[in-house]
């Protein structure tokens, strides 16, 4: 089986909007990510356990690991999703000091609320190196059997996985935009994934380990819907609290 542990890199920004992570927020984020890690794969397991249940096929180690890795780029999405509800939150404690702020600095805390995500919240970078690999691998002669010396297994195995990763394709284009985004362009992406994910989930005629991701990522997105429907409820309402009691005349992005 190929080892795709040798391709996967994920690397904590060390900066966030031009200004360098001091080593205490370095140690929060590490932290987080460790917890937030716990968490995906408790899900996982539990995907896993509907998995069989619904179709009676239990995977062994190697082909959960090699799903593993497909599962993990839905995790980093979902990560960005976890983290914008946390900013979300964190607006109260902004909102209670308003009172005796100038109408700049508040204009200027305006553009903070959370609606958008900016290139700071990217964490797709390895999906492109798992995906350039793969696709290195098999658009080689012959089907890369005689080069790479793959066993059929293992071609159907990457082939399916290759197809899998192509479905995020749309959400790494939004995502390399210079401009920030919208959440309504994220809920039409989700859709998408959703949809395409589900095809793949139940096309009984793929590699085990292919179906098995798709399921798990399946799950996992499930799960964030919520998230974003909280940060909608939370930006509109945040919206009306500037309008209602600052009195102030801004423009602010709204779905």
């Amino acid at each position: 089986m190929i080892d795709l542990d040798l391709v996967v890199n994920t690397e904590v920004p060390m900066e966030i909007d031009g200004e360098h992570l001091t080593p205490a927020e370095l140690t929060s984020v590490d932290l987080s990510k460790k917890d937030f890690a716990k968490h995906v794969w408790t899900l996982a397991a539990e995907a896993d356990a509907v998995f069989e249940q619904d179709f009676g096929v239990k995977c062994t180690n190697a082909e959960h690991k090699d799903a593993s890795h497909i599962m993990d780029i839905l995790a980093k999405l979902a990560s960005k999703v976890d983290r914008l509800t946390h900013l979300c939150e964190q607006l109260d404690h902004i909102i209670s000091g308003f009172v005796n702020l100038l109408e700049s600095q508040v204009r200027q805390l305006i553009t903070k609320v959370p609606t958008r995500w900016g290139l700071e919240y990217h964490c797709l970078e390895h999906h492109e190196k798992l995906k350039d690999v793969i696709n290195d691998l098999t658009n080689t002669s012959q089907h890369g059997s005689h080069e790479f010396h793959f066993s059929q297994v293992d071609w159907k195995q990457l082939t399916g996985l290759k197809n899998i990763l192509s479905l995020f394709d749309g959400l790494i284009k939004k995502y390399s935009k210079v401009s920030s985004l919208e959440i309504s362009n994220i809920y039409k992406a989700f859709e998408e994934l959703e949809v395409s994910l589900d095809k793949a989930c139940n096309d009984l005629a793929l590699d085990k380990a292919v179906q098995l991701s798709a399921n798990c990522s399946l799950f996992i997105l499930s799960k964030y819907y919520a998230k974003l429907n909280d940060c909608e409820v939370y930006a509109i309402a945040t919206s009306v609290y500037f309008v209602l009691h600052l009195n102030i005349n801004c423009q602010f992005t709204l779905l």
